[in-house]
């Protein structure tokens, strides 16, 4: 009797760590759907058309499409989650939320980027913005260089790539600047391909999704035109 006890007790205990799984994957959810939708209403209040549930081939495609230099991303529009399209201001804007997995089992990592893109000159060279970080310094010593402005204080928070020095540092006049200082931590941009990114490698809520959006639009309203 004291066995039967026994296996009816590690029975409960594993039916009873079963259901607070379940329960946790049935709150995450409701999250996520709660997420989304308010997403899909701050895109809304933006002008933007959004596709949550609905990512068709075309929409899937003609988002990734828009993203510039972030198409290198794996799994390509497959892993769009979701994104809106639209006007602002006169200027074509995409936001894309993407996600892939890299590794398996234990290892299995995912990577989430938030992406908000305005349409540039084709013609613009490629170009990154991204905080400095120990790795930079690190190449540093074996002599990588960025491209550097006039603004010591710039040059210690951001490294600047691009395939055309002389565009980095018109780009890069003392209101841009100003700009960059104003960005979230984890924010960076790159251009290329037709567009001007504003990226962070996270999911966003409704309010960070339309203040990205804004930023992106913000930063491509302060250029002269082509």
């Amino acid at each position: 009797r004291a066995g039967q006890q026994m296996k009816v007790q590690e029975l409960a205990l594993v039916f009873g760590v079963i259901a607070v799984i379940v329960a946790i994957i049935v709150v995450g959810s409701v999250a996520e759907r709660k997420r989304r939708r308010g997403v899909a209403g701050s895109g809304r209040s933006l002008g933007l058309a959004c596709s949550l549930d609905d990512q068709s081939a075309t929409n899937q495609g003609a988002a990734f499409s828009a993203l510039g230099p972030f198409t290198r991303l794996r799994r390509a529009e497959a892993g769009i989650v979701w994104s809106a399209q639209g006007t602002m201001g006169g200027r074509s804007v995409t936001f894309v939320e993407h996600r892939y997995s890299t590794g398996s089992g234990k290892n299995k990592h995912t990577v989430r980027h938030s992406i908000a893109a305005v349409a540039c000159p084709g013609a613009w060279p490629s170009m990154s913005v991204t905080a400095e970080s120990l790795f930079h310094k690190i190449a540093d010593l074996f002599g990588s260089r960025d491209i550097q402005v006039e603004d010591a204080s710039f040059n210690k928070r951001w490294r600047v790539k691009s395939d055309s020095e002389d565009f980095a540092i018109l780009f890069l006049s003392p209101e841009i600047q100003r700009f960059f200082a104003t960005l979230p931590r984890g924010c960076w941009l790159e251009i290329g391909n037709g567009a001007l990114c504003l990226a962070v490698r996270t999911t966003l809520n409704a309010t960070e999704v339309a203040g990205l959006l804004t930023r992106a639009h913000e930063l491509a309203a302060m250029l002269p035109p082509e």
